[in-house]
């Protein structure tokens, strides 16, 4: 699952296994992204023995999605590796002030 600004956006990708990509698009979102990731994934209808998750990208988003999995679907903590690389509306030098007290407050959402 990836999100980009639209379709414009997308990008081929391409891998010797299966693959399957959904995009998700800010332009045609209603609401927040973070919200529209986490209804994304809700809808992944399986379970998540021997799956880890890559999720890595903004810091509100990957905090949403790593809740949803962790809290909501019972994902074991070490099958999860989540980045927030940057924040929206600050710039990379406030977001490194931030951040080391901004993950450590994430650990705290499950």
């Amino acid at each position: 699952m990836l999100l980009v600004d639209g379709p414009a956006d997308e990008i081929e990708l391409a891998c010797p296994g299966d693959l399957v990509v959904t995009w998700v698009h800010r332009s045609t979102l209603a609401g927040p992204a973070e919200d529209a990731l986490v209804q994304a994934v809700s809808q992944i209808d399986r379970s998540f023995d021997g799956v880890h998750a890559f999720v890595h990208g903004e810091a509100v988003e990957t905090r949403a999605v790593r809740r949803h999995l962790l809290a909501d679907r019972g994902m074991p903590r070490e099958a999860l590796s989540v980045s927030p690389y940057w924040r929206r509306t600050l710039t990379d030098e406030k977001w490194r002030e931030i951040k080391k007290d901004w993950l450590a407050e994430v650990e705290q959402d499950a």
